[in-house]
């Protein structure tokens, strides 16, 4: 039964990563290089991307994943987008839907499908054109382009300055329409003001004003259905998909850099005792949290409790980083089918893939989950040897 179990785990695993391994292209900056640059002629089918200046002129055939300090990209893409930054400009087509996360994000071009954005200061300039929806939360927004779906906009100040052809909704410290809106639909906003309507500005449907004493009270929040506030607010949860990639990046990094040596003697006994190790770290994660209990309940062991809870805590954190970093090394070999030097590639493609197939419900969790068990076992058993055993 562990058999066949194992064999339809890596079964599913090879088959969903294979379709991922073989059409993604992986760029990461380097300790001499911090800067990306794809070229135009480059051709790309899925990007993966991290570094300080990314620039990617190149067209992306699928979808694009960026992390970095200043993004820009010049380039179309055929499919989906999603990017976590400081200073985002997008100047190429989207054919897909678009997340985007950062401080300042500026939109050139159009995007196909729905449009996700949190920021600081959001522009959307006239030469966008949205396909679907927009949902944006941001500080300073910006609104010059056409939007096909309705728009959904919590901020401080907001601009409206298009033609929107569904309904709009609004929370913020002040609302403007331009003399190019044109509102389609029906409006609807909660702000301390009326808004501010350009003498050109229309609205062919009806207007919704709730005055909000610059800040909703708990008699306000009941009046907002549960749906209409998890859409106004879900662009902070969807957008921060990218910067969770960002995060399995810097933290999978920190981690090669700082025990690399203690992971390459890990290497070897990972993958050779894989399904013991997994079974340990199971029974470590029972274990461990039973006995802290049972410390506790005991004057005496009082503070061995508190240190267990402080080691399980550091090695848990530690065991999600290096999780990534084995799944790397399980995925490089099975490709090259040969021993893998522990390099910066296989912690790339780790800490790219794991957290993205960990979205899959059920198969890709149950992976995570067992690749964290191993680590965590493999953390204890080096705190065995290296500590407790002298």
């Amino acid at each position: 039964m562990k058999r066949l179990f194992a064999f339809l785990f890596f079964l599913s695993s090879f088959i969903f990563i294979s379709s991922l391994a073989q059409a993604a292209e992986f760029r990461v900056a380097s300790k001499d290089n911090e800067n990306i640059t794809v070229a135009a002629d480059e051709k790309m089918t899925n990007l993966y991307a991290a570094g300080n200046l990314l620039t990617i002129d190149a067209d992306v055939a699928k979808s694009l994943y960026l992390g970095g300090n200043t993004i820009t990209i010049n380039g179309d893409v055929e499919n989906d987008l999603k990017v976590g930054g400081n200073t985002i400009l997008v100047r190429g087509n989207i054919g897909g839907s678009a997340h985007l996360a950062g401080s300042s994000v500026i939109i050139d071009g159009p995007v196909a499908d729905d449009l996700f954005i949190g920021a600081g200061t959001v522009t959307i300039a006239d030469t966008a054109k949205i396909g679907g929806d927009l949902y944006v939360g941001g500080g300073v927004v910006n609104l010059q382009a056409p939007v096909v779906g309705k728009v959904m906009v919590g901020g401080g100040q907001i601009t409206i300055n298009s033609v929107i052809a569904g309904d709009v909704k609004v929370e913020s410290d002040e609302l403007t329409l331009g003399d190019k809106a044109v509102l389609q639909g029906n409006l609807k906003y909660k702000s301390p003001k009326e808004l501010t309507m350009a003498e050109n500005a229309t609205v062919a449907g009806s207007i919704d004003y709730e005055h909000m004493d610059g800040k909703v009270l708990p008699s306000d929040e009941s009046k907002v259905g549960s749906k209409e506030m998890g859409k106004i607010f879900g662009v902070f949860a969807t957008s921060a998909w990218a910067l969770k990639l960002v995060c399995a990046l810097i933290s999978s990094f920190i981690v090669f850099f700082l025990f690399g040596k203690m992971l390459k003697v890990m290497q070897k006994e990972v993958f050779a005792k894989f399904w013991f190790k997994a079974g340990l770290g199971f029974v470590l994660m029972i274990v461990v949290p039973v006995a802290t209990i049972f410390l506790l309940i005991s004057l005496i062991g009082i503070w061995l409790a508190g240190l267990n809870i402080m080691v399980f805590a550091l090695l848990s954190m530690l065991a999600k980083a290096m999780a990534n970093i084995f799944f790397g090394l399980w995925i490089v070999k099975l490709f090259a089918k040969k021993n893998v030097e522990l390099t910066w590639k296989p912690v790339l493609v780790g800490a790219l893939l794991l957290p993205t197939i960990c979205m899959i419900p059920i198969i890709g969790g149950l992976v995570g989950f067992v690749f964290w068990l191993v680590a965590l076992a493999s953390l204890y058993q080096l705190l065995y040897q290296k500590v407790l055993k002298k």
